[in-house]
This record gives C-alpha cells, structure tokens and sequence, in this order.
C-alpha cells in the first residue's frame, strides 16, 4: 500500500540574507543562511513541532512557508504543487488553504473592527467562499473556539489575551485551511491560557484534520501537540523524528540542552544537567565543521573538520551529529 501524498513538502530548502556593510565603492559580502538545507514534510491532519532558540531561523522558515519570501534555493511544494512559481488565482487559493495564527494577539487584531469583521474578513477577499449565512457561520466559530456567539459586536479591546487568540483562530478557520501555521501562537499568554489554546487546537484538528506547523522556543508546550518534532540551530534541522522519540530518546548535545532547560517539578538544583557555555557563534561567520562544536562537550577535532549530515538513527529519529548519544553526567562516566 503506497504512501499517502504530504501534505507539505519542504526540499532542500535554503535562505540566505546579505548583511555586508558598504565600504567606499565596495561592498563586502556576509552572508547570514537563516535556512540551510532544511527537509521536512507535513501530513494532512497532524502537527509537526519546530523548536529553537531565537535567531535559530524559525519565523523566516514560515514566512518561507507562507510565501512571505522567496527561498535562494530548494522547493516547498503543497499539496503535491510547487508554491515557488504561483501567481494570480493559483497563488490566491495557496494562501486561502494556509492560514497563519499570530504571536501577538493584541497587536495581530483590528481595534476598530468588531468580531464579527474580523472573522468575515476572509470572504471579502475570497467571496466564493461566503456562506449562505455568514452571521451563523460566525456564530458556529466563536462557539469552535470558545467564545460566547453573542460577543460579536464586542471589540479587540474588550476581551483578555488569550480570548483574542481565539478570535485570531476562529479568523484563520473561516476560509476552511488545510494548514494553519502558529509562530509561538501561545509565548504571549499565561501558563494557563496557554493549556487552553492548546487543548483547543487539538480539538479542532480532530473536528477539521487540519494540519499544524506549530513553532515554538517552549519545548514543554510543543511536546503537547506534536506529532513530529524538528529541532533547529542556525538554519539547519539537526533532530526530527516522532515526538516521543525526541523527547525521551534525544541524542543531540543541542537538544539535551534544551530539553534540560525545561523546568521540572521534583527535579534537584543540584541535580547534573546538559548545560551551554558560552555565546552562539556569530551566523554571519559560524564555526568550521559542526557549528554547535563550540558549545558542545563532546566536541572532537572531526567536529571542526567536517560538517555532519542529517542520518537517520533509528525507524523515526535523524539527528545530524558525528557522536549521538544519550546524555551521561561526568559522576557516572568511569
């Protein structure tokens, strides 16, 4: 039985950003890779989790993905189609079918439009897809998501933070997407609020099967509604496989790290973790080989002599790393 077309298809992607300063007549060249080779896929109906600290590549990744920039090379393709070539009524119907939830669900909203504006906003630009009843089809998404149909001629500026992410949800599913892309959609939120989005989007894919590219630095909120979990530094995906798989089995230095940062109850302060030292390199000019070798403490001279590829280590796990291995505290290494 053959495979199950993805999705979204993201194929030796590269982006690149000139950052040089001009000197005189001349200008010096330095370039910053924000995507470097990156490979992924998405399937219809489930999530995959990107993770990284900040300045990793992350949002430039989905502004790739939404078609807000072009690529310097590679290929997204959605739906078995190639967006990087689409113009006019093909374009119109890819961003029709990928919707974005934003960061910032104060300043993401309208203030001078009410509820009811803002979710029927997309059929003003995609009037083929205005329903028979658009005042009851805004009702049935303020109830999708939560929200009492009634408020809909309240404004941004009488709800709470995490009841404007909401509306920004209920917004992004009125034009019926296949893929909702949801950049540290729920970072701006209380801890508690964040639970409630989250549980909320999970119940709305298994109502619609959309699909999720859920980004985020949080890991412990990844976790929640992930079924792939891709890990990156500087521009390159350096871990992905199944979510459990990361989490509980991870064998890159840069994930240990990371998922050691993870507050945890019932841990020790004293007890021995994976910790960084020192800055990030500099992206414009990264460090020979691996460019995690210069935080790492398995770091070897073949680290700086060759960069590793992206190997699969297991039925559902790749890493990119010359000495994968499970975290060991220095008291247990004989």
């Amino acid at each position: 039985m053959s495979k199950p077309q993805p999705l979204l298809e993201i194929d030796g992607l590269y982006k690149s950003f000139d950052v040089g300063k001009r000197r005189g007549f001349r200008r010096e060249e330095r370039l910053i890779h924000a995507a470097n080779d990156v490979n992924l896929t998405i399937a219809a109906g489930t999530t995959l989790g990107l993770v990284g600290e900040s300045g990793s590549g992350k949002s430039t990744l989905a502004r790739l993905v939404l078609k807000l920039a072009d690529p310097s090379g590679g290929d997204i393709r959605f739906d078995g189609e190639s967006i990087l070539g689409m113009k006019g009524a093909a374009l119109k119907r890819f961003r029709q079918q990928v919707q974005m939830v934003f960061q910032d669900p104060y300043g993401s909203l309208n203030p001078r439009m009410n509820v009811e504006k803002l979710i029927s906003e997309g059929w003003v630009v995609n009037p083929e897809l205005r329903p028979a009843s658009p005042k009851q089809r805004v009702a049935e998404l303020m109830e999708q998501v939560g929200l009492r149909p009634e408020w809909s001629n309240r404004y941004p500026g009488q709800f709470s933070g995490g009841q404007r992410q909401r509306i920004g949800i209920a917004r992004a599913l009125a034009v019926n997407p296949k893929l909702l892309v949801c950049d540290e959609a729920v970072s701006a939120l209380d801890v508690s609020v964040q639970a409630q989005i989250l549980k909320l989007l999970k119940e709305i894919q298994q109502e619609t099967g959309v699909a999720y590219l859920f980004i985020s630095h949080d890991l412990s909120v990844v976790r929640h509604v992930s079924d792939q979990v891709a890990v990156m530094h500087l521009g390159r995906i350096i871990e992905h496989g199944d979510a459990n798989e990361v989490y509980d089995n991870a064998v890159h230095p840069y994930t240990q790290a990371l998922l050691s940062a993870v507050p945890r109850f019932g841990s020790s302060a004293m007890e021995e973790k994976p910790r960084l030292a020192g800055e990030p390199p500099d992206p414009g000019n990264p460090p020979s080989g691996c460019m995690f070798r210069t935080r790492c403490w398995r770091a070897k001279p073949k680290c700086a002599e060759k960069k590793p590829a992206l190997e699969r280590r297991g039925e559902s796990h790749l890493n990119a790393c010359h000495f994968p291995g499970p975290w060991i505290p220095a008291a247990n290494v004989s």
